[in-house]
């Protein structure tokens, strides 16, 4: 008798073909993975394809290997921070044109190729023919490049429905567990001692047919003990960690939960000293919905519930997360203390392709439509008929001197990693609720973005008569305080949902007042204002005091928005952006405006304040809508010199490094906080 034929179910970068060696060596039958019509099917120009060797089982479009009923299911996992590092490094040496491609580089750009592909100008080359000495460790060894590259690459890869069934990397960055979608799987762990747990397999699946398999010599597993982590311990973090960033972990382990659990890895999370922390992901989560809801839901680990933003409701989870698990009542120790000095801290840079044209020179060309070069003003009057309309009314069409919204979105490396939502899902979750954002400008470039929305979306509908008599009869409510200024833009949505802002830069009592009668759902900023810190502490304790009252009322919410970061540039001498406050610029930007990356330790003097009110825990119903984090690495995204505006602001020493330029992947990011902190 022959042994029973083995079903190999290939994870890209895990080893497969070396195994696939020892098993043909060893006369193990196999079959043929994919049958007849089994591939994807590739682009139309004949770009992108996925092998059929690397198509998960159950994203084949049709055919099914004969046998494969009665077949073993063989596979190999790996630690998931390892392979995802491993895939960059091999595209860096055999596939640079893909990579450059992908980022929007040009292949010299990535680094020197090696000697054997400028002298053969072949794309490909066998690792045997690969030594050390000459692969192209400048791009291997380019963190930066690492970490954009699978904020891009991954969203990317769980985008084939509306990429019409493609990878864009040959599913090498789809989760192990999309191959693993049987439960008869034999998993083999990538780091553990390969040879005798491929001698075992063998001995269990052949010896019925030809006794106990000869031993394995050395040289069959080179190629594992070149690529395999030495110092693999089950459950504590790997080298590979220590280059990814936080938002680079954050994604890989909200998108790949249940790889994690296979081998008993252990995910890694950044605490706020930025040091790497070991994290086991929530398993009552489901990855394959998480990811079917990536796009809009998204951050199933995160902030859905209870407070909202960094800290709101997440830590309770995770523990109550690790009781579930380890059955102990201990509640985890207290996170380090925030980092505040330059030991602790790492200088932001730009993680933008160079393709993109983020400047603050020349002045913004305002009459061309508020843009220079991909900056494009994000206010009303500029982004509406460039990108709001639908796509039956002339949505999608270029307009001429403006960049696409699908460039915008590829020159936001910042968003790719973030889930992001629609405004139709805020306006399920308030139907016949009235929605009010009341801030600064910061705040009203939101509500913008929200028009914008609505409109593309096809929610927006005529104003009511009774929406309008409603605002009309609490207009004497505005009128009574200092600024006499009533709501504006209103908007009413399909669903009920009823939309206005109000414009606030501080705490007055009866703005607040006509608020709250006017709204169920508020979202305020006070902040960038505020230069005292004591008595900002004073209007907010003041101010939380009735919002507390009002949002624990049936049907109502409160959020309150961080203040967003600024990036001013200053004359400090270490060569740091300081807080890039602009009461700390340096005043010759006003004339020859620059803004500049900042420091990422010393929380924004508001925010520290805001936190340090709502931790005392006597406003439990007002939440933390987080926005500091997403503005902070966006240094190059503001309007910069802005002179000759058509309102006369600052008509000769506009230098704006405070308001940002339209990004609409960031304000989906943001929208999805949002909903999530409301439900």
């Amino acid at each position: 008798d022959s042994p029973a034929p083995v079903l190999f179910v290939h994870v890209p970068k895990t080893g497969g073909t070396s195994v696939t060696n020892m098993l043909k060596k060893a006369g193990v039958p196999l079959l043929d993975k994919v049958g007849p019509g089994g591939e994807w099917s590739p682009f139309k120009d004949g770009k992108v394809t996925c092998n059929a060797r690397h198509t998960p089982p159950r994203r084949r479009r049709s055919g099914v290997p004969d046998g494969s009923s009665a077949a073993t299911r063989l596979a190999v996992v790996r630690q998931p921070y390892d392979r995802l590092v491993s895939e960059y490094r091999f595209e860096c040496w055999a596939n640079k044109r893909r990579l450059a491609r992908l980022m929007g580089m040009t292949e010299r750009q990535l680094g020197p190729m090696t000697a054997a592909s400028r002298r053969r100008r072949v794309r490909f080359l066998a690792p045997s023919k690969l030594t050390r000495a000459r692969r192209p460790q400048v791009c291997q060894r380019n963190d930066t490049l690492l970490n954009a590259f699978l904020r891009r690459a991954m969203p990317l890869e769980y985008s084939y429905e509306r990429l019409n069934g493609q990878s864009e990397t040959d599913c090498h960055l789809l989760c192990q567990s999309e191959f693993l979608d049987a439960s008869d799987v034999q998993v083999l762990c990538f780091e553990k001692e390969m040879t005798p747990a491929v001698s075992a397999f063998l001995r269990n699946h052949t010896s019925a047919a030809y006794g106990v398999a000869g031993p394995l010599g050395a040289g069959d597993l080179a190629a594992f003990k070149r690529e395999s982590s030495p110092n693999y311990v089950p459950g504590l973090k790997h080298s590979a960690a220590s280059r990814l960033e936080t938002e680079t972990l954050r994604m890989v382990n909200r998108l790949c939960p249940q790889d994690f659990n296979v081998c008993g890895y252990a995910a890694t999370r950044r605490d706020t000293q930025g040091k790497a922390a070991p994290h086991t992901p929530r398993p009552e989560r489901s990855a394959i919905a998480a990811r079917r809801r990536w796009r809009t839901e998204g951050k199933k680990g995160g902030k859905k519930a209870g407070g909202g933003g960094k800290g709101g409701g997440t830590a309770h989870g995770h523990w109550q997360a690790q009781r579930a698990m380890s059955g102990g009542d201990e509640p985890p120790p207290p996170p380090p203390p925030p980092c505040r000095d330059l030991s602790c801290t790492t200088r932001l840079g730009s993680f933008e392709p160079p393709w993109v044209n983020l400047s603050f020179q020349p002045r913004i060309d305002w009459n061309r439509g508020g843009v220079r070069g991909d900056c494009v003003v994000g206010e009303y009057n500029y982004i509406m008929p460039a990108f709001c309309e639908p796509p039956g009314r002339g949505g999608g069409q270029r307009r001429t001197g403006v960049p696409s919204e699908e460039r915008l979105e590829a020159a936001d490396i910042h968003s790719l990693g973030l889930a992001q939502a629609g405004l139709a899902e805020l306006a399920m979750q308030l139907p016949n609720r009235t929605f009010m954002l009341q801030g600064d400008s910061v705040m009203e470039q939101f509500y913008n973005a929200l028009q914008c929305f609505a409109r593309k979306e096809e929610l927006e509908l005529p104003l009511p008569a009774a929406f309008e008599a409603d605002l009309e009869r609490q207009r004497p409510l505005w009128m009574v305080g200092k600024r006499k200024m009533a709501p504006k833009l209103p908007v009413q949505t399909r669903g009920g949902m009823r939309m206005l802002f109000s414009r606030a830069i501080k705490y007055e009592s009866e703005d607040l007042t006509a608020a709250m009668a006017t709204s169920n759902v508020l979202v305020i900023n006070w902040g960038l204002h505020y230069h005292k810190m004591d008595q900002y502490r004073e209007d907010l304790h003041a101010a939380f005091f009735r919002l507390n009252e009002h949002a624990a009322k049936q049907g109502n919410a409160v959020l309150f928005r961080e203040t967003g970061a600024q990036h001013f540039k200053t004359s400090d001498k270490r060569g740091y952006g300081g807080h890039g406050e602009w009461e700390r610029r340096d005043k010759s930007t006003d004339a020859h405006c620059s803004c500049a990356p900042i420091e990422d330790f010393g929380v924004n003097r508001q925010n520290g304040v805001l936190h340090e009110v709502l931790g005392t825990g006597r406003y439990p119903h007002v939440r933390i809508l987080p926005f500091y984090g997403l503005t902070r690495p966006r240094w190059r995204w503001h309007f910069g010199n802005c002179t000759h505006r058509p309102d006369r602001w600052n008509y000769d020493t506009c230098c704006d490094c405070t308001h940002f330029c339209y990004s609409p992947g960031m304000w989906r990011a943001h929208l999805h906080d949002l909903v999530s902190g409301i439900s």
